[in-house]
């Protein structure tokens, strides 16, 4: 009976000495793999670009949005101030970019970029609208293939005589009309209380 407890202590040493080794090997891999996790490597995938350039390394899933940002740039071929150097009619980095991109769309579809920039000087404005469309000149773009328009982009909206006009050949009875007194206070009132003044006196 002492010769089998004696054989099964050993075992159970055996056990044990042997699951501490793996334990301290189980340790010693994972430490290991912490430090080399925490060096430096190769960047990983990039989805998105940077705000300068391009990403070392992109992701797979980058050329799903080519499509739809082409797409958004075909229906909204507009540029604003932000892509000039302030207070010049000097193309931004972003600007150079955004109007690459948009000539190489041109060239298939062709179109009317527009300029929605709402700068004071009326001189200012018509350069930037002249430096784009000498950028996509320099581009290569066949100047049958494209216009340049100062106005927001897919047209230049309606104007607010048109939308007094409409809004007025709309009203019905009961609406609230919003007018403004002397004071410069706003103020409601029904059709009843006088046309455009809200009821004030």
């Amino acid at each position: 009976m002492q010769k089998w407890e004696g054989a099964e202590m050993m075992r159970l040493t055996t056990m044990i000495w042997t699951m501490a080794k793996l334990t301290g090997c189980a340790v010693a891999v994972l430490g290991t793999a912490v430090i080399l996790g925490c060096a430096d490597g190769p960047p990983a995938d990039q989805l998105n670009s940077p705000p300068q350039g391009t990403a070392p390394t992109s992701s797979r899933l980058q050329e799903n949005y080519i499509a739809m940002t082409d797409n958004e740039m075909l229906n909204d071929a507009s540029m604003s101030s932000i892509h000039f150097v302030p207070r010049t009619a000097e193309l931004n980095s972003l600007g150079v970019r955004r109007l690459t991109r948009i000539s190489e769309i041109l060239k298939v579809y062709g179109g009317t970029v527009y300029y929605d920039g709402t700068d004071p000087e009326r001189d200012l404005r018509k350069d930037r609208v002249e430096k784009i469309r000498s950028f996509l000149a320099s581009c290569g773009l066949d100047a049958s293939r494209f216009n340049v328009e100062q106005g927001f982009a897919g047209g230049a909206g309606m104007s607010a005589s048109e939308s007094i006009a409409i809004r007025e050949a709309t009203r019905g009875p009961g609406d609230t009309k919003i007018g403004t007194q002397d004071g410069g206070a706003s103020v409601e009132g029904g059709d009843s209380g006088g046309s455009g003044s809200g009821g004030a006196k």
